[in-house]
């Protein structure tokens, strides 16, 4: 990211809510780390098998201040022996001071055979449990199956523990489901790049307002899912979710696309330039006797365009804090949730 940016906000604080720092092809893992940290985003890495959740243990403890682990056993891996399900499951007991959540953990709809989808639901449902035991916030992946996860979640933890969706792509009823019982949706960098996402905040916006962002998270789930075609994705990139969320509040407040960008003060002000330049005009052009009333009209129609100028003014920067706003509540949200 470039260092105008990172000036810009550097007083404000993000958090990845799940990426995959621990994933075992990363080449630049590092470099990725610190590039977050130096552009203040935290991270909560998601370990998704045995070996995922040892290596998120081993980041956890090398970046004690900025990486945050949860645990769980990703519903793609039903081909796996049920011992090393069995043991991911003991490693998680083992080490559940050190995490902040149980998960990834959930359904796909990639899977074909019946066989390996009652499997998967069987290991969802067991690590359901894990996590109502421990007394954990559970990070859900659910790609196709949203609602039956949903009911599957309901049955066996009755609301009792907090349910993040990441990735979230469920319909506009779920997730209103999930905001008014007090669960959390987390949208990834799909949002720069997604219509269905990008009018799904839209709509949640329209019911919510800002309220809504008490419930939302941020994440990039990266390596995955980049916003920026053909490089891959990386924590600090957690930014431009927020950026997005700011830039859809802002149109949904604002009364007219003019309001939108700078370019509408520069308008305002060749106008009013062109105004006092015409009147400037007429007073020459006109007797001592008319000139009091002509210079009285002037000032009325400067004075009225050095308001609207003003607003303009002022619009701008209420965007601005707009984005602060919303990049602050969902900082404080994700670490109420988390705990952290």
């Amino acid at each position: 990211m470039d260092n105008g940016n990172k000036n810009k906000n550097k007083n404000m604080g993000y958090i990845d809510a799940h990426c995959h720092m621990e994933y075992r092809r990363l080449k630049n893992r590092d470099e990725l780390i610190t590039g977050a940290i130096d552009n203040n985003v935290e991270m909560i890495t998601s370990g998704e098998s045995l070996g995922g959740c040892k290596r998120a243990l081993d980041l956890k403890t090398k970046y004690p201040k900025d990486i945050n682990i949860t645990m769980g056993y990703h519903p793609s891996r039903v081909k796996s022996d049920w011992k090393v399900i069995e043991d991911t499951y003991k490693f998680i007991e083992k080490n559940q001071d050190s995490i902040v959540a149980v998960g990834e953990i959930g359904l796909d709809s990639g899977i074909n055979s019946q066989a390996d989808l009652d499997k998967q639901e069987k290991i969802f449902r067991k690590y359901l449990t894990l996590a109502k035991e421990l007394d954990m916030p559970v990070v859900i992946h659910a790609r196709g199956f949203e609602d039956k996860a949903y009911k599957i979640i309901h049955e066996i933890t009755k609301n009792d523990i907090r349910i993040i969706y990441h990735c979230f792509s469920g319909s506009n009823q779920l997730a209103k489901e999930l905001i008014d019982n007090d669960n959390y949706i987390s949208i990834s960098t799909q949002l720069c790049f997604s219509e269905y996402h990008k009018n799904l905040i839209k709509e949640l916006l329209s019911i919510y307002d800002m309220d809504l962002f008490k419930n939302t998270l941020s994440e990039t789930d990266s390596p995955f899912v980049s916003p920026i075609k053909g490089e891959q994705n990386e924590p600090s990139n957690v930014r431009l979710v927020v950026n997005e969320f700011g830039k859809i509040y802002n149109l949904l407040n604002d009364e007219n696309d003019e309001k939108d960008n700078c370019n509408g003060i520069n308008n305002i002000n060749n106008k009013l330039d062109t105004i006092r330049n015409k009147n400037n005009h007429n007073n020459n052009s006109n007797n001592s006797n008319n000139s009091n009333t002509i210079t009285n009209s002037n000032n009325i129609n400067s004075n009225n365009l050095d308001i609207s100028c003003n607003d303009m003014g002022n619009q701008i920067i209420n965007q601005d804090n707009n984005l602060i706003n919303i990049a602050k509540l969902i900082y404080s949200q994700t670490k109420r949730l988390f705990n952290i």
